[in-house]
């Protein structure tokens, strides 16, 4: 059974800081499609996308796509040309972009069917719609849920110990509403779910799942990109084999929740309850051992590989522009293109703020580790 089905999404309920209910809340998962037999009607789409547009939303523009019935939504979602969205799936189509197909879990549908399910129904529509992968999914993004029974919140930003650099706390009525860590790949987030379901959201169907409509506050880890393939992450069968494994990482190595003591070091605090409920769940969970550290020595050499490459364009890019401007019989060679670059260096006296400038780097880096 994969994370987020909702038969083992449940521990006691009956404690304070007791997690109530954990599973995957969004999933973002990127496909490339083989369209030459399918039965897509791009002309179609477009005529119902302009009728949705015009109607204001009074008329809702429907369309059964094999297995699928959707809605066309009036405008896609950037840069993708058609939206379309059922309870289960918001479906995001292009005829040119790779990939040509962005599938949007929706929240109810992976909490109440589960990952596997959703997956099976999604590629059953593939086929049923005249569609192959020709290339395996790619997920983008993925938000675990862990929700707790919390009376009293007795927290602050201050409480966390984070590999983080941004830190946000907003309120609202007198009292803390949301503490936020981090931006980018990686983002935590710790916030009164019930708050933000009357403000916001308005899933009122969490209560059904909770089995109360008060106290819930939700411990959320929103993980995108690169940081999912650092732990292994690409694809969906990735997904329940290292989902475990990388949030252990994020629950020990890089972010803790504390409970403050009369010591003034907070290095010496215990661990707040949530937090210790939080490592007794991943402890109990299947694990592979194999996903590491975002700092690892393995991660650090892929996001060098990653660096020698962009770098490795750029000099391409600045041999080819030097070639267009001084042309020669053959194109600047790879130590030409460096003597170049040295020579601009000593020119633009670069040289004087070199080590200065790499030191704050390596100053950044350290404080993100």
């Amino acid at each position: 059974m994969s994370f987020g089905d909702s038969e083992n999404a449940r521990t006691d309920e009956t404690s304070e800081f007791a997690c109530l209910l954990y599973g995957i809340d969004s999933l973002y998962v990127g496909y490339n499609l083989d369209r030459l037999e399918s039965v897509l009607d791009f002309d179609e789409l477009a005529f119902l996308k302009e009728k949705a547009s015009r109607s204001r939303g009074m008329k809702k523009a429907e369309i059964t796509i094999g297995t699928e019935t959707f809605i066309v939504q009036p405008r896609g979602n950037y840069p993708y040309t058609w939206a379309l969205t059922n309870s289960a799936f918001t479906i995001s189509l292009s005829e040119n972009m790779s990939p040509n197909t962005y599938v949007q879990f929706r929240s109810e549908a992976l909490w109440t069917d589960g990952v596997e399910s959703l997956e099976e129904r999604l590629r059953s529509w593939f086929k049923s719609a005249g569609m192959s992968l020709y290339q395996s999914e790619k997920v983008s993004r993925v938000d675990w849920s862990f929700d707790f029974k919390v009376s009293e919140p007795d927290f602050h930003k201050e409480h966390f110990a984070s590999r983080c650099q941004k830190f946000s706390m907003h309120g609202g009525s007198n009292r803390i509403q949301t503490i936020q860590l981090g931006k980018g790949d990686t983002v935590i987030r710790l916030y009164d779910k019930v708050a933000e379901i009357e403000e916001v959201s308005k899933k009122a169907w969490f209560y059904r799942l909770w089995n109360r409509d008060r106290d819930v506050w939700r411990l959320e880890f929103q993980i995108r990109g690169q940081r999912l393939k650092e732990s292994g992450i690409r694809s969906l069968a990735d997904l329940a084999d290292y989902q475990w494994d990388l949030l252990r990482e994020l629950a020990t190595n890089h972010t803790r929740l504390l409970q403050p003591t009369g010591d003034t070091n907070k290095s010496r605090w215990p661990l707040h309850p949530i937090w210790v409920e939080l490592q007794r769940l991943i402890e109990s969970a299947p694990q592979t051992g194999l996903a590491q550290d975002v700092w690892s020595s393995d991660a650090i050499h892929i996001r060098i590989e990653q660096l020698a490459a962009s770098v490795a364009g750029q000099m391409k890019a600045l041999a080819a522009m030097k070639h267009v401007l001084w042309p020669g019989e053959d194109v600047p060679t790879i130590e030409e293109t460096c003597d170049w670059l040295e020579d601009w260096q000593h020119y633009q006296n670069a040289d004087s703020t070199w080590n200065t400038d790499v030191r704050t780097k390596v100053q950044a880096l350290e404080f993100e580790r």
